[in-house]
């Protein structure tokens, strides 16, 4: 979870009304960024609705198995912690309060390479 991501899910992006698959469009959106000097954090890609002609959201599939954890975070959270940290954290049943306690005191940390501050 450090770095930048490739996305890792089969899907399509609307660009200007043409669809493109994803990882294309996420190809083109971190060379163009990096030809204009644009850091890359904090940039809002994707969401329903960010186009008034076509909010669709974007869909993927994966097999999910009895047991399996699933985390929606957001970059406050996946930007204060590793991968480790948040699978340990995981393991709780207060997670939720866990994760957010951890990811706020890392970004309070200047010392935390990864800091976010919010």
């Amino acid at each position: 979870m450090t770095g930048v991501h490739e996305p890792d899910a089969p899907g399509t992006i609307s660009i200007q009304g043409q669809r493109y698959d994803l990882y294309i469009a996420w190809r083109w959106f971190w060379a163009g960024n990096a030809a204009l000097g644009i850091p890359g954090g904090n940039v809002v890609i994707n969401a329903l609705g960010i186009q008034a002609d076509d909010p669709t959201p974007q869909t993927s599939r994966m097999v999910i198995s009895a047991g399996d954890t699933l985390l929606l975070a957001s970059d406050g959270v996946y930007k204060n912690l590793n991968e480790s940290a948040i699978t340990a954290l995981l393991t709780h049943a207060d997670a939720a309060e866990r994760l957010v306690k951890a990811a706020v005191t890392r970004s309070q940390d200047a010392a935390n390479g990864r800091c976010t501050p919010d």
